[in-house]
Order: C-alpha cells, then sequence, then structure tokens
C-alpha cells in the first residue's frame, strides 16, 4: 500500500472515530430544545421577580366553563381584579362571590337570594359594598326583623342574561332554600343577551330560550361547543388557576383577551350600525320597532312568568328590581337632554316603566331603581358610576351607587316584602301559619 493510500484508510478511520462520539442528530435538536425552555423559564423567572418586586399585578382569572348556564365563577379563584379600581377577589367553594356559607339555613335566618349580571356581581368594588352586602345590613334593622340574622347570597355572574339567571335558580339558588328571591334586571343590555340576533359579544357561548309553538323551550345548542370538552375544561381551569398565580402570566393573558374584546365590539358595533345606532344600548330607550327587539322584549317576558312562577312553587317570594343604567345616572340634566334630543326620545325610563307595568299585570313586585337614583345624582351632582379606573360616569356603579341602591332596595323590602312584614321578634317557626302564610304562592 503506497503512503497516500495509507493515509487515506487513516483519514477514513479517524473520521468514523469522530462520528461515532458525535451525538445524533435527534439527541443535539432535543439538547438545543431543552437549552431554549430553560432559558425561557429562566428569563420568565426574572421577569415575574421583577413584575412582584415593583408591584405590578394584572388581573386574575375567576371563571370557568359551565355545561348549564355557558359559564360561571371558579370555586376555590382568587386574585386581583383590575380594570375599574384594584380589588382583591376571592370566590367561595359554591362558586359565589360571596362569604363561605351553610347550605343549610340556620334557624331564626331570613334569607334574600339575589340573582343578575355583573352589577350584582360587582367586581369593581370590595365584597362588603357591593349593594346585596348592603341589602343584608339594612334589611337586618328593618322593624319586623328587630336586628335578627338576615343573609343576602350573591348570586351574580358577568354577562349573564336572564335565561342563564333562570337556569341559576334551577341548578343552584333552591338548596339554599331562600325566603326570597331577587331578580336584578339591567335594561342596558339584559335584553340583548336574552336573543340570539342581538346579544353583541360571544352569542353562541350563551343558552337561550325561544318559543316554539307559543312555548319557551330552552336552546343549549352551545353545548356543542368544542368548549364544552372535558379536556377544554381541564385546561381552562388550569390555565385560570396559573393566571392567578403568575404575573407575567396575567400579562400575557391580558394581551390575548384584549384583542379578542376589541375584535368582539368591531364585530359588535358593524352589526349596530346594521340597525342605523350608534350604540346598540340606544335601541332599549323606545318601544321597539326593529322585529328582533319585540321578539327579544317577549322572550324576556315570558322568562320573568317562568321564573315567577318557578319561584311560588318553591313558596318563596319573588321580586324583581330594575337597575339605573349610565345615561340615566348622568348628573347633567344638559346632557341627558342632549342624549334624549340624538335618539328622538322623550323618557329615559321607558324599559324601566315597561317592566314596571308588565310586573304589575304579572303579580311581580316590581322597584325601579332608575327613578330614584337618577334624581339623587341630580340633585347632589354625583356620578354613580365610574371613578376608579374608568371615567367618571363610565363603567359599572361605584361605591355611591352601590350603597344608595342598596339602601333603596333594602327600604322597599321592608316596606313591601310580605315575609318580612310577617317575621316576628322571636326567630320564625317554620311551621307556624303565619309563616306559611307568608311563603304561600301568590294567587
Amino acid at each position: 500500500m503506497s503512503p497516500l493510500e495509507s493515509c487515506k484508510v487513516e483519514f477514513m478511520k479517524a473520521e468514523a472515530t469522530v462520528a461515532m462520539l458525535k451525538p445524533p442528530s435527534h439527541r443535539r435538536y432535543l439538547v438545543r430544545f431543552l437549552m431554549m425552555v430553560i432559558g425561557l423559564f429562566m428569563g420568565c423567572l426574572i421577569l415575574e421577580l421583577g413584575l412582584r418586586i415593583g408591584g405590578v399585578v394584572y388581573s386574575g382569572s375567576f371563571y370557568e366553563e359551565d355545561i348549564v348556564r355557558g359559564w360561571g365563577l371558579r370555586p376555590g379563584a382568587h386574585g386581583w381584579a383590575i380594570g375599574e379600581g384594584k380589588v382583591y377577589v376571592r370566590i367561595n367553594s359554591d362558586g359565589l362571590r360571596d362569604r363561605e356559607l351553610p347550605i343549610q339555613k340556620p334557624p331564626g335566618t331570613l334569607r334574600i337570594a339575589v340573582l343578575g349580571d355583573s352589577y350584582v356581581e360587582g367586581m369593581n368594588v370590595s365584597l362588603e359594598k357591593t349593594f346585596p352586602a348592603v341589602v343584608e345590613r339594612e334589611v337586618s334593622h328593618c322593624a319586623a326583623v328587630k336586628d335578627r340574622k338576615a343573609e343576602v347570597i350573591n348570586f351574580g355572574v358577568s354577562g349573564y342574561g336572564t335565561a342563564q339567571e333562570l337556569l341559576t335558580l334551577r341548578e343552584h339558588v333552591w338548596k339554599y332554600n331562600p325566603d326570597i328571591v331577587v331578580l336584578a334586571f339591567y335594561t342596558g343590555n339584559d335584553l340583548f343577551n336574552n336573543y340570539r340576533a342581538l346579544n353583541p359579544i360571544e352569542a353562541d357561548q350563551y343558552p337561550y330560550f325561544v318559543y316554539e309553538d307559543d312555548s319557551l323551550v330552552l336552546d343549549n345548542s352551545f353545548r356543542d361547543s368544542w368548549k364544552m370538552s372535558k379536556l377544554y375544561m381541564w385546561l381552562f381551569n388550569f390555565r385560570g388557576d396559573l393566571q392567578n398565580r403568575s404575573r407575567v402570566f396575567q400579562v400575557f393573558t391580558g394581551v390575548i383577551k384584549d384583542l379578542k374584546t376589541k375584535s368582539a365590539k368591531r364585530n359588535a358595533d358593524r352589526d349596530t350600525a346594521k340597525l342605523g345606532l350608534s350604540d346598540l344600548e340606544d335601541i332599549i330607550y323606545a318601544a321597539p320597532a326593529d322585529a328582533r327587539m319585540k321578539e327579544a322584549w317577549r322572550v324576556t317576558e315570558g322568562m320573568l312568568l317562568i321564573m315567577r312562577d318557578e319561584v311560588r312553587s318553591h313558596r318563596s317570594e319573588f321580586w324583581m328590581v330594575t337597575l339605573a343604567n349610565r345615561p340615566q345616572l348622568n348628573p347633567d340634566p344638559v346632557a341627558r337632554q342632549s342624549f334624549m334630543k340624538r335618539l328622538g326620545i322623550d323618557t329615559l325610563f321607558y324599559p324601566d316603566l315597561r317592566l314596571r307595568a308588565f310586573g304589575e299585570q304579572a303579580g311581580i313586585p316590581t322597584f325601579t331603581l332608575a327613578l330614584p337614583m337618577s334624581a339623587y345624582a341630580e340633585t347632589n351632582k354625583v356620578y354613580l358610576n365610574g371613578g376608579y379606573g374608568v371615567p367618571l360616569g363610565a363603567g359599572h356603579w361605584n361605591e355611591n351607587g352601590h350603597k344608595l341602591a342598596g339602601e333603596l332596595i333594602a327600604s322597599e323590602l321592608c316596606a313591601k316584602s310580605p315575609i318580612i312584614s310577617h317575621w316576628s321578634t322571636s326567630p320564625p317557626n317554620p311551621e307556624s301559619v303565619e309563616y306559611k302564610a307568608a311563603r304561600s304562592p301568590s294567587p
């Protein structure tokens, strides 16, 4: 063998040895991937520490998918609610924005269940300043109650319409055996939430009641969504728990939520423009001319009758309270007149007055908050909405709004509730004639 050939052979042997020592390509990729993961983890850890040291916090996650109602509050969730203020929120073990409560009603206790949406839930104020909490304190001092135990339970969930509130009544309220059920109806959007064609945001995630042959039936087709799968719901809850623990993940989910909200708002604005309106809410202030709005009213009033009958069948007392919306609470009469002129209307209280008239006809005690709250705002020149993370007059009720609403509702219940008026100075006896008469279904 020539020296050249010998050198060639030795080179090939050395090359083979190097190839044997070099890790396979898939191992190289694995090492690179692990290094990338470690680097990402360390970067997130440093960012997490920086956000915590700097006191930077974003909103947590408090909701979960629900096979009956579309979504609900996630039991045990807790974290900061950031937006219209900064409030640390805790959801109790039964999925309520309330303190822990025994399921069985303690002897001698007056229980009131409040159904509603974000105005009841009150994420922008501390729990003790929500209007259900104010009602509880005020009702405890009713002359008939005489400082005995009163419990007002908060069943509010953001985004709910009357259909979800009716399903909440059926699935979650009755085990608490309330003496009184109060439906808090927000005229600003409950009508739209009740009818798919008008529901402005994520309409396919809602259950609805629809008319079939003059009877209201449940349309729960939202269950067909992949979001109702057990795997998705588990991942959704896991993501929520992670969000409540990680500031970095809060930033990430906040960006995603903002993008989704803006996209949904663009779609809602486009649909609203087809109605010739600048804001979908404008359509509530006059008798409905649009066929969809007429059907939304029809469906809503039908659900109220169902709710009335179901509450009576449980020997409880049913009340409806219509909540005041933003234009109604503007303390500036000139601004209100300008708003009405733009819409071509002569009152801002059409939905409230219609619901009150319907309640009188249907035997549903109905209290209209918009009238006294509007008068209070104008007389005292005070905004009852906004003022924390949003401009005055925007967003939900602020602490003053909740306080006034709670005091007004409690005063109305104390004065006109048959069950409260029959409350004796001693703990009520559920077997007494008076108590049974007060909780008997109205004719």
